[in-house]
């Protein structure tokens, strides 16, 4: 379950002899406010299906109204995942077998107020 709206959460531990309190705030940035410019990546993912970090993908899509493609690239240049789908996210397979750990580059096309930009950078796939 996700809030609406920003919202804070206050969570109490009672113990017999002490109690601990503490609070976090969820904020809700509304999808049509994000600025296109500013398209981030994680630097790193560690696919070994623990439940954290098991993917890879754009950090926040909802920056990318129109994307062109976003293409992933082993160490020899060899194109290991594809998709126009900014949601979309890789699993650290190709052909459906894990991959080794190592260094991945990643080049994504997308229109951002009418103009084509090109974001290409690395990350390291880790076990």
């Amino acid at each position: 379950m996700s809030p609406e709206v920003t919202t804070t959460y206050k969570v109490q531990f009672l113990n017999s002899q002490c109690s601990a309190t503490d609070t976090i705030q969820v904020l809700v940035v509304d999808p049509n406010s994000v600025d296109c410019n500013q398209v981030f990546f994680p630097t790193a993912f560690t696919p070994n299906d623990d439940g954290l970090n098991d993917s890879y993908g754009i950090s926040n899509p909802y920056a990318i109204k129109d994307l062109i493609s976003f293409e992933i690239y082993d160490k020899w240049g060899g194109n290991v995942f594809k998709t126009t789908d900014p949601f979309a996210v890789w699993d650290g397979k190709s052909n459906g077998s894990p991959l080794n750990p190592g260094v991945f580059l990643y080049r994504v096309a997308y229109r951002c107020n009418n103009e084509e930009k090109i974001l290409r950078g690395s990350f390291t796939l880790l076990k």
